[in-house]
């Protein structure tokens, strides 16, 4: 909706001989991704990705460190023994790491393939509103 009132407010102001017309709203739309990908280098890492690679001590630190208490507090070593059951419960059977095509199984397990299919249900039917059709632009001819 912002990009709507942004795109009248720009063809309103702003005159179409140059190219300044769809340069401000591409740049307009440039900034939260470059806001994003800055921000990321200041993200640390997922506790939960620490520990799929059994590194408890990082996990244990970040944790710490996102919750704002020292690792020995009780809620620091709750979190992390769920953690560390949710890693066992996940794997394949037999242990070892989790291979392509047992990920791919898991992708048809009723609880997920519902999951999936409500979320391209909803994909569809936003595009069916047609929220993403762009008029042109009016001129008096």
């Amino acid at each position: 909706m912002l990009g709507f009132w942004i795109n009248y407010a720009v063809n309103r102001t702003i005159s179409s001989k140059g190219q300044t017309q769809w340069i401000v709203p591409l740049a307009l739309q440039l900034l939260p991704g470059a806001l994003l990908f800055f921000g990321v280098f200041w993200c640390p890492e997922s506790p939960r990705w620490h520990a799929k690679r059994d590194n408890w001590e990082e996990a244990t630190a970040i944790l710490s460190k996102i919750r704002h208490l020292p690792p020995d507090h009780e809620y620091i070593r709750n979190e992390l023994s769920e953690i560390r059951v949710q890693n066992l419960v996940g794997l394949p059977a037999g242990g070892g790491k989790m291979s392509k095509k047992w990920m791919f199984k898991k992708l048809f397990e009723k609880g997920i393939r519902n999951r999936i299919a409500i979320g391209l249900l909803l994909m569809a039917c936003q595009n069916l509103t047609g929220v993403n059709v762009r008029y042109p632009l009016c001129h008096n001819v």
